[in-house]
């Protein structure tokens, strides 16, 4: 995270080339954290909620993209999104969701 946006980069590793998606901060809708059933487990993740639907057509693979989330608030089927679904891995998501507060506490949702 910098003045410019979110960058989320997956180094290259043997056969992989690597993957990076830049959210450009005048994109950025919303950001928020959630906590995620995956059956018996509990997923701590980060939300971030785009402007406009595709506006990415990749992301590493440690996150998960919805070109055009409809079905969670604040998208809608008649508008919808894109949604950025990121699982810290051994970080815990209360840094992340701290930079996020400290880099554009406007978008993130009071508590």
């Amino acid at each position: 995270m910098d003045e410019a946006g979110i960058t989320l980069t997956q180094d290259p590793m043997l056969w992989f080339e690597g993957r990076t998606a830049f959210l450009p901060w005048h994109d950025v809708y919303l950001v928020r954290p959630e906590k995620v059933r995956s059956g018996k487990s509990t997923d701590h993740v980060v939300r971030v909620f785009l402007n406009r639907p595709d506006l990415l057509n990749h992301v590493p693979t440690w996150c998960r993209l919805d070109p055009r989330e409809m079905g969670v608030a604040p998208a809608s089927a008649l508008q919808p999104l894109t949604m950025v679904t990121i699982k810290p891995g051994t970080r815990p998501q209360g840094d992340l969701v701290r930079a996020f507060g400290r880099t554009r506490p406007d978008l993130m949702p009071a508590v």
